[in-house]
């Protein structure tokens, strides 16, 4: 396995010591262990493609990637993220790309990953780089593999996994263009609602991950008109994804996305379109 970092990145290894854990709620686990299974479905999917000369590489992106380690909020649980679980556990992929816009979060990444020398085989490839994670996706052109003639350059899927609202409306739609499955994680009640609820919060941001379109004071609505727009982008859609995410089982041109909805409330409705990832 080789690391390497780019636009502009200078890894600094940190003694496990000093590296600090992202605190996140035991709910993350269970959202870590649902990527990871859709991933390893999809992986099948992928290897088939790539032995019978289909694709050449099989990809994973993480745009907000984390340390790789989490911890509970009581400090009584540490386990891995799923950077750190994508790469132990996805052995057929070939390249690992990895960005957060905190540089103290990659160091930490970049030391865990240089512990595990797990991989022998030097063609497999964990690229790091610290910018907003929009900038990461736009830039994702840049470190993609290529087609060379009749074949695809690759096959993979993106993780996006933020603590707000932070996708914008146009980097959705440009990782639509990219032949990677998205699972993209919607903070319910962190950001959606909470902002929906303050009149004093501004809408911007929000505008910004609807793609500028006017805003329901609604988080049901919000979260289906979201839903809508990416269909119209995606050939192949699953809609906002039940809990235990469903098998990745499809025909490989066509790609396909999750949404996945955390959200602690409790009337009906919020359990129908959220009940992915439960957080209360």
């Amino acid at each position: 396995m080789t690391i390497k970092a780019i636009r502009g990145y200078e890894p600094n290894y940190i003694d496990p010591a000093q590296r600090i854990p992202r605190e996140n709620g035991l709910y993350a686990k269970t959202k870590i262990e649902a990527f990871i299974r859709y991933c390893l479905a999809a992986e099948r999917v992928f290897k088939g493609q790539k032995d019978r000369g289909k694709i050449r590489k099989i990809v994973h992106f993480e745009p907000f990637c984390g340390p790789g380690i989490d911890i509970t909020k009581d400090g009584t649980q540490r386990f891995e993220g799923t950077p750190l679980r994508a790469v132990k556990e996805l052995k057929n992929y070939d390249i690992f790309i990895f960005n957060d816009n905190d540089i103290d979060v990659m160091n930490c990444l970049f030391s865990e990953l240089k512990d595990l020398r797990l991989h022998e085989n030097p063609d497999v490839e964990v690229i790091l780089s610290v910018q907003d994670a929009n900038e990461s996706i736009g830039s994702l052109g840049e470190v993609l593999p290529k087609k060379v003639d009749s074949t695809y350059a690759f096959l993979g899927t993106a993780i996006v996994d933020p603590n707000g609202l932070h996708l914008r409306w146009d980097s959705a739609v440009l990782l639509a263009k990219r032949r990677l499955d998205l699972l993209e994680m919607v903070p319910t009640h962190i950001d959606l609602v909470r902002n929906l609820n303050n009149p004093s919060s501004p809408e911007d941001h929000i505008k910004l991950w609807l793609g500028n379109d006017p805003v329901s004071e609604d988080w049901v609505e919000v979260l289906t008109q979201y839903e809508t727009k990416l269909k119209s982008i995606y050939k192949h859609v699953h809609g906002v994804s039940t809990n235990p995410l469903p098998q990745a089982e499809y025909v490989w041109v066509e790609r396909r996305y999750h949404l996945i909805s955390a959200s602690n409330c409790s009337n009906d409705v919020a359990k129908n379109r959220s009940v992915a990832i439960s957080c209360g």
